[in-house]
C-alpha cells in the first residue's frame, strides 16, 4: 500500500505542480481547485479500470457496487487528496518562481506525506476496516481540506489589505 500510496500520489502532484507552477496561479485556493479537478480525473479513471475489470468478470452487482462505493468515497480520497498538494505547493510557492527546491520544504513535505499515508491506509487491506476506515480517513481528509481552505481566505485577506 506505500508503494501504490508514494506512485499515485507523485503522479498526481506532478500534474498539479505542472499546472499551478506559473505565478498566474499563486494562491492556495488556486492549488486547491486545480488538484481537485486532478484528483477527480484521476479517481474517474481509475474507476473506470476497476468497472471494466467487474464487468469483464461478469458480476453486475460487483459491477455496481464498485462505482456506487468509489463514487461515495473519491470525494475524501483522490479528490481531496490532490486538492491537500496542490494547495501546499501554492502555500510554498506564493509570489516566487519555481524552484525544485520548494518540493522539499517542511510546509510542502509535511502534507505530502500525510496524503501518502492516508493513500496507504486506504489501500490497507485490514479484514473489517471498510467502510469506517475509509469514513474515517474522508473525515481526516477533509479537516485539512478545511484548514487549507481557511489558509487561502486569510492569505486573500491579506493581499487585499497590501493592495
Amino acid at each position: 500500500p506505500i508503494t501504490i500510496g508514494i506512485a499515485e500520489e507523485l503522479a498526481k502532484a506532478i500534474t498539479v505542480i505542472t499546472f499551478v507552477r506559473y505565478r498566474k496561479y499563486r494562491y492556495i485556493l488556486n492549488g486547491l481547485l486545480i488538484g481537485a479537478a486532478v484528483g477527480a480525473g484521476f479517481a474517474a479513471f481509475e474507476t473506470a479500470g476497476y468497472a471494466l475489470r467487474a464487468l469483464l468478470s461478469g458480476d453486475g452487482a460487483n459491477l455496481y457496487n464498485t462505482i456506487l462505493w468509489r463514487g461515495i468515497f473519491a470525494p475524501g480520497g483522490h479528490i481531496a487528496w490532490a486538492a491537500l498538494t496542490g494547495a501546499a505547493f501554492c502555500r510554498v510557492q506564493g509570489d516566487h518562481p519555481f524552484n525544485l527546491n520548494m518540493l522539499f520544504r517542511f510546509r510542502f513535505l509535511r502534507v505530502f506525506v500525510l496524503v501518502v499515508l492516508m493513500h496507504a491506509l486506504w489501500d490497507t487491506p485490514i479484514k473489517g476496516m471498510f467502510p469506517f476506515g475509509q469514513i474515517f480517513l474522508m473525515v481526516a481528509s477533509w479537516v485539512v481540506v478545511f484548514l487549507l481552505i481557511r489558509a487561502g481566505l486569510k492569505e486573500i485577506g491579506e493581499r487585499k489589505i497590501t493592495v
